[in-house]
């Protein structure tokens, strides 16, 4: 209501005040109105990136009253350096100034996550040595009120940091040793733990805690879940929280755990709710955890929703470190539960055409789990979707446009390479030759492409035998009319025709050098294969 007033005053003040701006020509008048309502739409935008932009239009807006209406009574107030209201070319000004940098800082900030992180969770001086590895997801709550289902959380390697009582640490499962999960160490080698009425011993003696207040959230149904929740402090200082659910817990009361040499003793934050090491892997829990089953400490816990939401805002604007976080969250579904391969693809080409050497490893990785079909699909589909999202004509449509481009060549070579041995009969040949039609197809190629691709596959598919063809034959075969399909099989037949009289042809030939050398023909392999070789036997 205050902003609709306040535009309402500037306005009035525009076309009510009589003499003063009289003589302003209508287009200075709205050019000054529209700069209005832009610099007060910035006080209900949380993205800075998009205040930056809309106090930069309002700065063209009043330039272009300087610069072409120089005559009027709001050029030379704007000149002069005169406030309009609350409105003048040095208050936006800066106001751009300002929020440009504030955004700036918010995207270099990503580069290390620290802008998203809910609070430190090592020292100082452990992260100006950590070397850090990638991101993980949270998908439970056993170590709530610390980690939230949905996180998202920055390691460092166990290498650049050690392991210290109170990290909460990444380690693969003891039973199954592949299994990822994420608890806090609470024993190290050779302590004494028991839990007695909810309280830790750590060598006999309880630790500090005290309750402080409850702990509320929504559970997995939506329901308000309130919980008691206690401050403990750890024998060597470090300070987390902790949720009892049951005083009278099944694990409340546990036997004394003595830790054996290189093994960790670990338990969840949320205390009745965790399996950990109180349960031991011979009844399907996690027990003591060897030293090289560790594999990162957790430096910062991110809100999944939150994080996700500004790294695609920096994303957007074009920054490359962003852009390559925001390819990861839907890579791995962190925070956009599915996955979106179509997506990450997008966002990792646009980090990679701007040198983001990370961006173009996670493309790799991505392109090797995928047919050359799946790939070019996939880029087709990530065109349209930079286009929508950032216009036909956008730098970012245009990457891909160059993205896809190389790719093409890759295709047209690919053709040109496999050709002359798919028509010798080269089954391999077929294949490859008919992944590099129905890939340019996808991309939008020839539109014989679709025809070819449906010859190979269905040629060596019918006449060769084997595996690896039916879902492109099947696509292709989509593409095409009945005439269509039934003119390129006819021609599959001819070929095959051609090449059994061709092999008979040669087989004739052998039986008459092996007639002529007194020998037996072995027919044995007889259109096994492409080529007959010598089988002439005593």
């Amino acid at each position: 209501m205050r902003r609709i007033l306040a535009t309402l005053a500037v306005v009035a003040l525009l076309f009510g005040a009589g003499a003063t701006l009289a003589n302003d020509t209508s287009e200075a008048n709205k050019l000054f109105v529209e700069a209005v309502k832009l610099v007060n739409s910035v006080e209900s935008v949380e993205n800075p990136f998009e205040k930056a932009d809309a106090l930069e239009e309002a700065l063209v807006k009043l330039n272009k009253i300087v610069d072409d209406y120089p005559s009027s009574n709001l050029a030379v107030k704007l000149i002069s350096g005169q406030d309009i209201g609350s409105i003048s070319l040095k208050a936006v000004g800066r106001s751009v100034e300002r929020w440009a940098e504030s955004a700036h800082k918010m995207a270099e900030s990503i580069k290390d996550d620290s802008v998203l992180c809910r609070e430190p969770m090592i020292s100082d001086e452990r992260m100006s040595r950590a070397s850090f590895a990638t991101t993980m997801y949270i998908p439970s709550g056993g170590m709530l009120p610390t980690l939230h289902v949905n996180d998202i959380v920055r390691f460092a390697t166990v290498e650049s940091v050690g392991l210290l009582r109170g990290d909460v640490a990444l380690f693969k499962l003891p039973r199954d040793n592949k299994t990822n999960y994420v608890k806090r160490i609470v024993g190290l080698p050779g302590d004494r733990i028991q839990v007695k009425d909810g309280l830790l011993y750590v060598n006999d003696v309880p630790i500090e805690r005290n309750q402080i207040k409850n702990f509320t959230y929504d559970d997995v149904y939506g329901r308000s879940r309130s919980i008691a929740q206690f401050e403990e402090k750890l024998p060597n200082g470090a300070v987390h929280h902790t949720l009892d659910a049951n005083f009278n817990g099944n694990l409340d009361n546990t036997d004394v755990y003595s830790v054996p040499e290189r093994h960790f003793f670990v338990m969840g934050d949320n205390r009745d709710n965790s399996l950990d090491s109180r349960i031991d892997n011979a009844y399907s829990g996690v027990g003591f955890v060897p030293v090289e089953n560790f594999f990162g400490v957790v430096t910062c816990a991110m809100a999944g929703a939150e994080a996700v939401k500004w790294i695609r805002m920096a994303a957007e604007q074009g920054f490359a470190q962003a852009q390559y976080k925001l390819g990861l969250t839907y890579a791995r579904g962190l925070g956009v539960d599915p996955p979106n391969f179509v997506r990450a693809y997008m966002w990792f080409s646009l980090a990679k055409a701007q040198g983001d050497e990370s961006a173009a490893k996670a493309l790799d990785i991505i392109e090797n789990q995928m047919n050359p079909f799946d790939i070019s699909k996939t880029l087709a589909l990530a065109q349209e979707l930079a286009a929508k999202k950032f216009g036909p004509s956008s730098a970012e449509a245009a990457s891909l446009a160059t993205v896809a481009e190389a790719q093409r060549g890759i295709y047209d070579t690919a053709i040109l390479e496999w050709h002359p041995l798919a028509e010798q009969g080269d089954r391999l040949a077929m294949l490859r030759l008919a992944d590099a039609y129905g890939s340019r197809a996808a991309m939008g190629g020839p539109s014989e492409d679709w025809r070819m691709a449906y010859y190979w596959t269905f040629l060596a598919g019918t006449f060769l035998g084997g595996e690896g063809t039916l879902t492109l034959n099947y696509i292709a075969k989509d593409q095409l009319s009945r005439e269509e399909i039934e003119e390129l099989e006819q021609r599959a037949f001819r070929w095959n025709r051609a090449r059994e009289a061709r092999l008979f042809k040669e087989m004739d030939e052998e039986m008459e050098r092996c007639a002529r050398l007194d020998l037996r023909y072995d027919s044995e392999n007889v259109l096994a294969g492409e080529y007959i070789s010598g089988l002439c036997k005593k």
